[in-house]
């Protein structure tokens, strides 16, 4: 393989944990091996971390199919999960206020903090400018 195969490689796998962590979900090493190709996630995390990306990160302790008790990290991005949450509530609004309230404000509601997440994340969300 030579030097341009292996920035094409580093490339692709950006994008495709990018595009994992747009839809809101948490990766460990092994899931990203397994579910997206990456062998070196962590090489991964900081090239996006260098450009700006912010990484939110969780130490888990968890059971091997030893028995034996060992700690992992879980990665993701917190505007990210924050804006799938609030698309899936602001999807659920009822047509009519009138129906039911509580639901019609919530989902207002979310789809301003949405919006205001966007505006204040601009390198996470360049689609939007």
């Amino acid at each position: 393989m030579n030097n341009n195969e292996n920035v094409t490689a580093t490339e692709s796998q950006k994008k495709r944990l990018m595009a994992f962590f747009k839809t809101g979900q948490k990766i460990t090493s092994l899931e990203a091996l397994n579910d997206l190709g990456i062998y070196r996630l962590s090489a991964r995390l900081s090239e996006l971390e260098n450009i700006g990306v912010p990484i939110s990160r969780e130490r888990l302790q968890v059971i091997n199919r030893y028995g034996e008790q060992i700690r992992i990290k879980r990665y993701w991005i917190e505007p990210y999960r924050k804006a799938a949450e609030l698309k899936e509530i602001a999807n659920k609004q009822p047509r009519v206020r009138l129906f039911n309230p509580g639901a019609y404000d919530r989902a207002e509601q979310a789809k301003n903090e949405l919006d205001e997440l966007i505006k204040n994340n601009p390198i996470l969300f360049p689609e939007y400018k």
